[in-house]
């Protein structure tokens, strides 16, 4: 054939939107509708005609086997005879290792020279490939003429025509192919036309092929490294490191599929035969023993004695195969796929039990994933098997994407359900503890109104033994007297302002309000005042206004008494002429001081005001506190210490 001045294959920019993707398959399928012109010549010499405005489909051809130098004959006719072909043709289907070069032509008629660009849209060109206009070559791939061809993966191509290339009447496209052995070969139907329709073809075609797989296998690597995120939180889910090896397998086995093959340079240069085939039968079966690893533990059912072996099977397998040589490889290769086919029947019997056993969406999810994973399995298989019409659209790679994205709704079912039971129970939770706390409201108010009760009864009790043994035993006292001619007028008097001072030293405890024990001992001050001024003595006081705030009003009146009692025994008995009263509070302890300049007490005098002390001393202890008489050089001071600590507990009653 004649040599090749000029070889350029134009494929269109990889990164286009898929907007843009759906809406030029849109447009493709409005093309379509429209009226897309097939030729399709009976033999290799016929021609047709078409309108100029429309995709012309090319789906007869003449076949002819070449060598790799046939110039003369590719001018002339080749020297193997034409044969028909109709388009897509492949190779295996005529013969078991088919391979060399091939030439195939088709030809068509337009009624004018077109005035627009003009493309050639082919859908799979294996594996390597030049092409002829009208005996010009207008494009060649990259490696037709190198050494060996590697593998990889087919590839829709648009092809552009140079200006001038087609003239009115009829127009001849050859194209030839290089098929190495263990390579699939065929060629798929010639779409020529306006670059604008054909292009339109071109990108749905690269769109369900290349761009949509490509797109589908990045998000199972986004979902890969989500898993693992989520392992590192939760170390013991063991699914998700599983998953995420799954999503690798299937992500690389896709990303080769939809046209991403260079990382087999390394296995093909390695083998040197059925690179492909080993990459393709090792995922595969590694992506089945995954598959049933991920939904035994979904289930949560492991089979660690059936999962493992067939994992290790995957792995050997594909590091070894290589090095077996290629009759063995293809011995194995019948063994790949039959347990391939074994643990993915596992899995579906595994996704089926747990759906039977438990219809949740979750599970009805993922075992319709399953099925759809199979279905698309089975397209494959008997597309490669030649029970239906072959299809360069690798089906099961959207399988592996729609499976996992099944298994991650269903890991988030799982999730959400989690947190909607977390929320119901923290719904009920707080419905208990409201309810609980109603509770022990209700049961606090029974509470304080029995306490409240039970304070008024204990303060009508107090009052009652203060009256009775106070107020009462005096006047009592003071009547028996009286009537019995025992005491005078005066003595009358002096008795019965003593039992209206003891009266009002009640009334006062009782009345303390907020300033507590100051408040009282002034209302005591402002009655005693007058009594010893009249006497002669001067009074130095000193109160702390906050010095027992604390105090109960049975607390007070002990210490109203102990002062009325130290006060009323220097104005009798001490001769005093200055009288001190100190209250303070400081450091945990209050102090209640009286002193005076007086005679002091006297040894004859202590059995006789004896009881007076006794009565003070005994007030001091119920309050928890300490009451000391000292003798001070003139004179007595009585001082009286409390603790601060007890100051809830209300103090016994005591005599007067």
């Amino acid at each position: 054939m004649a040599a090749t001045s000029r070889a350029v294959v134009r494929v269109a920019a990889p990164s286009r939107r898929s907007l843009r993707r759906l809406a030029c398959a849109a447009c493709v399928v409005a093309t379509a509708l429209t009226g897309a012109c097939r030729e399709a010549p009976s033999d290799d010499a016929a021609a047709g005609s078409a309108s100029t405005q429309h995709v012309i489909r090319l789906d007869h051809a003449a076949f002819a086997k070449a060598v790799r130098d046939d110039a003369a004959a590719s001018a002339a006719g080749t020297a193997e005879p034409w044969q028909p072909r109709l388009l897509p043709d492949l190779w295996r289907s005529h013969g078991e290792g088919e391979s060399g070069y091939g030439w195939y032509r088709v030809q068509f008629a337009l009624p004018a020279r077109p005035q627009t660009r003009w493309a050639i849209h082919l859908a799979f060109a294996h594996s390597s490939f030049d092409v002829r206009v009208n005996g010009t070559t207008i494009a060649a791939a990259p490696d037709f003429d190198a050494f060996a061809l590697e593998p990889h993966p087919s590839q829709p191509h648009l092809i552009d025509v140079p200006s001038g290339a087609l003239v009115a009447g009829t127009n001849r496209i050859d194209v030839r192919l290089r098929v190495e052995q263990d390579i699939d070969g065929g060629l798929s139907a010639v779409e020529i036309g306006p670059r604008a329709l054909v292009g339109r073809r071109y990108l749905e075609e690269r769109f369900w092929r290349a761009d949509l797989p490509r797109a589908l296998d990045f998000t199972l690597l986004v979902a890969a490294a989500f898993m693992l995120l989520l392992w590192l939180r939760r170390p013991r889910e063991t699914i998700y490191p599983w998953f995420a090896a799954l999503a690798v397998v299937w992500a690389v086995r896709g990303f080769y599929v939809a046209g991403g093959g260079s990382w087999l340079r390394l296995l093909h240069g390695t083998i040197g035969h059925a690179s492909q085939d080993v990459f393709l039968g090792a995922t595969l079966l590694l992506g089945c023993a995954l598959l049933l690893i991920v939904v035994d533990r979904f289930a949560g059912r492991p089979q660690p004695l059936l999962e493992f072996p067939a994992l290790a099977f995957g792995v050997l397998a594909m590091a070894f195969q290589g090095a077996l040589g290629r009759l063995v490889s293809e011995l194995l290769d019948p063994v790949w796929h039959v347990v391939a086919a074994v643990l993915a029947a596992l899995a579906v019997r595994t996704v089926a039990m747990m759906t039977w056993r438990k219809p949740d969406p979750g599970n009805l999810l993922i075992a319709l994933g399953v099925a759809f994973m199979l279905a698309m399995a089975l397209h494959d298989v008997l597309v490669a098997n030649h029970v239906i019409a072959y299809s360069a659209t690798h089906w099961l790679a959207f399988g592996p994407p729609v499976l996992l994205a099944t298994v991650v709704v269903a890991l988030g079912g799982r999730y959400f359900h989690a947190f909607d039971e977390a929320e119901r129970l923290n719904r009920e939770l707080e419905r208990r503890v409201a309810e609980r706390a109603r509770d022990i409201e209700r049961q606090y108010e029974r509470i304080s109104a029995l306490e409240r009760q039970q304070a008024v009864a204990d303060e009508r009790e107090r009052l009652m033994r203060d009256m009775h043994d106070g107020v009462g035993s005096e006047l009592m006292t003071t009547l028996n007297a009286f009537e019995r001619g025992r005491l005078t007028t005066e003595q009358v008097g002096e008795l019965l302002r003593g039992c209206i001072d003891d009266l009002r030293l009640v009334i006062d405890s009782l009345d303390v309000g907020e300033a507590g024990l100051a408040t009282a001992l002034a209302n005591l001050r402002y009655r005693l005042e007058p009594r010893l001024a009249a006497a002669g003595m001067q009074l130095d006081w000193r109160v702390d206004p906050q010095a027992g705030a604390w105090l109960a009003p049975g607390g007070v009146l002990h210490i109203l008494r102990v002062v009325q009692e130290a006060l009323t025994n220097a104005l009798k008995h001490a001769r005093a002429t200055r009288l001190a009263v100190r209250v303070t509070e400081a450091e945990g302890a209050l102090d209640v001081e009286i002193s005076d300049d007086g005679s002091g007490i006297a040894p004859d005098r202590r059995s006789v005001d004896g009881r007076g002390l006794a009565n003070m001393r005994q007030r001091a202890q119920s309050l928890g506190g300490e009451l000391e008489t000292i003798a001070l050089s003139p004179g007595t001071r009585v001082q009286l210490r409390l603790p601060t600590l007890p100051r809830l507990r209300e103090p016994a009653a005591l005599p007067r």
